[in-house]
């Protein structure tokens, strides 16, 4: 019987610093390249390009850990490494060892507190779980 979990024991760490994130998202690409010649017979054919890891974290700000300082450096521009858990610190993860923080969001909501957001990409080998 299958064993599925929520979301509520999601957790990433930006370098050594855990953050408390409320989600994070990982999209695995790869671009498609076009190898359609001749020798095909009439039928397209494709290549797999270069594989690519990016995605956003979600999380509200925290006066302990706050997301600008150095670390956990949540900064556009930023190279960290992301380790992206399933359950709280234990089990599958996704481990990009150089993540590139390409935009971060900073928002204040009344009623929703301080939060920001950042996406990133990543810069060499990931590792899948």
């Amino acid at each position: 019987m299958a064993t599925h979990v929520t979301g509520t024991e999601g957790e990433v760490i930006a370098g050594v610093t855990t953050l408390e994130i409320s989600s994070w998202t990982l999209d695995n690409t790869v671009p498609e390249i076009d190898a359609t010649n001749t020798g095909g017979g009439g039928y397209s054919d494709s290549l797999a390009g270069a594989k690519k890891a990016s995605g956003t974290v979600e999380a509200l700000w925290d006066t302990a850990v706050e997301a600008t300082d150095t670390p956990p450096n949540i900064n556009a521009g930023a190279e960290i490494r992301l380790r992206l858990f399933v359950e709280s610190g234990a089990g599958a993860f996704w481990d990009i060892t150089t993540a590139l923080i390409v935009s971060v969001n900073h928002r204040s909501a009344v009623n929703e507190g301080v939060s920001y957001s950042f996406n990133y990409v990543n810069k060499g080998a990931f590792v899948l779980p």
